[in-house]
């Protein structure tokens, strides 16, 4: 075999096992995954608090423009 083609075949395979076990330590992400669920849920609440109100105010508009105007 050449030395390309065998440089070719044993370079991906050096590497791979060079950089792999870097590549999957183990990374501690609870943190983040908690921070980034109690933001979603706080917003996830104002936005659900804002259709509600605007929900509010159109059916309270409704029924002004209904009193007012009939």
């Amino acid at each position: 075999m050449k030395f390309a083609k065998k440089l070719a075949v044993l370079l991906p395979i050096v590497l791979a096992s060079v950089i792999a076990p870097s590549a999957m330590a183990a990374i501690d992400v609870s943190a983040e995954a908690t921070a980034f669920q109690t933001d979603f849920l706080a917003a996830a609440a104002v936005i659900g608090a804002a259709f509600l109100a605007a929900g509010f105010g159109a059916i309270v508009w409704k029924w002004a423009k209904g009193m007012l105007f009939s």
